[in-house]
């Protein structure tokens, strides 16, 4: 089986994401007709299929949803190397987008910084990958970086 190719091209559908994300926004699609969110993309919109979907760039503010500590490298050369903090954060937004994520630096010593919780409030800070590409990572909402 092969792998991922992380830094190859982004999918048409999925540009708008990472532009927002380059630009520290979010953006998620939602219905043309009834404004719904719909994340993760989709060919038609759920709710209203006829009517199209488009992208809603908002306030890159939300809460922690879930989290875990990645102590070893699943894929060879992956950025960033193990290990490091990943979740899922729910957008203040509308919280039933939920974005994949970095968590704020390094785990010291494989624990989670105080500050990471559940329901803890963060703000979007992307990092550069290797390839250049912004990566959503989301640190302490009061944090001035």
């Amino acid at each position: 089986m092969p792998v991922p190719d992380f830094d190859g091209p982004v999918p048409d559908d999925l540009a708008p994401y990472w532009e927002a994300i380059a630009d520290g926004a979010v953006a998620f699609t939602r219905c043309r007709e009834c404004h719904r969110s719909c994340w993760y993309p989709l060919a038609a919109s759920p709710c209203h299929p006829d009517a199209g979907l488009e992208w809603h760039r908002v306030e890159p503010l939300g809460t922690v949803w879930s989290f875990t500590a990645v102590q070893r490298d699943f894929l060879p050369d992956a950025r960033p190397a193990a290990p490091y903090l990943v979740g899922l954060v729910a957008l203040d937004a509308d919280p039933s987008v939920r974005i994949p994520a970095l968590l704020g630096d390094r785990p010291v010593d494989g624990e989670a910084p105080p500050w990471l919780v559940v329901g803890a409030a963060v703000r979007l800070d992307p990092v550069s990958a290797p390839s250049g590409r912004a990566l959503p990572r989301f640190v302490p909402a009061a944090s001035a970086r």
